[in-house]
């Protein structure tokens, strides 16, 4: 279940790409407001070509991220694809409560785990996201062009981002 990809990028475009198939008129992708491009654009295009809307979430006047996404899943968000803390000022959002609502209507959980992969104690076994990524070059102290990319059992033999036949057990 776990990948060395090229970019945290290239990881959320696979997810999206996997998830596609699931997301249909009616059905929404969540997001935080500012958020990091990577964790956008995929979104748009997959929205776009599956009829789903994207809804943006706002930090509520209290500061309180966690708060503000909880407020906002119901039964039409079919994903939430968030960070583990705001890229801009380091805000921390608590995954668990969030991927707990997730789980509680049904839907689909991508984790950008790139601010605090390394930097802090992580509860990702507890949060059981459906995909997580993070660029290698912050915390983990990689290169440029080594992230990683995890896909949880269930989307295993999910639509692949590429074809390729060495992703293939005994292609």
């Amino acid at each position: 279940g776990y990948a060395v990809v090229p970019a945290a990028s290239y990881g959320l475009s696979a997810a999206a790409r996997a998830i596609e198939p699931q997301l249909g008129p009616g059905d929404a992708v969540l997001v935080i407001a500012e958020e990091f491009p990577s964790n956008v654009f995929a979104w748009r295009r997959t929205v776009r070509e599956t009829g789903a809307m994207l809804v943006t979430v706002p930090l509520r006047e209290d500061g309180h991220w966690t708060r503000s996404i909880l407020d906002r899943i119901d039964r039409r968000v079919k994903v939430v694809s968030i960070s583990t803390c705001h890229w801009t000022n380091g805000a921390l959002i608590d995954i668990l409560p969030i991927a707990h609502a997730c789980r509680d209507v049904g839907g689909i959980l991508v984790v950008d785990a790139t601010q605090s992969l390394g930097a802090m104690p992580s509860p990702l076994e507890d949060v059981e996201p459906d995909f997580l990524v993070a660029a290698g070059y912050k915390w983990l102290l990689f290169p440029y062009g080594v992230s990683l990319f995890y896909a949880s059992p269930r989307w295993r033999d999910a639509r692949p981002l590429e074809e390729t036949w060495q992703a293939r057990e005994n292609a």
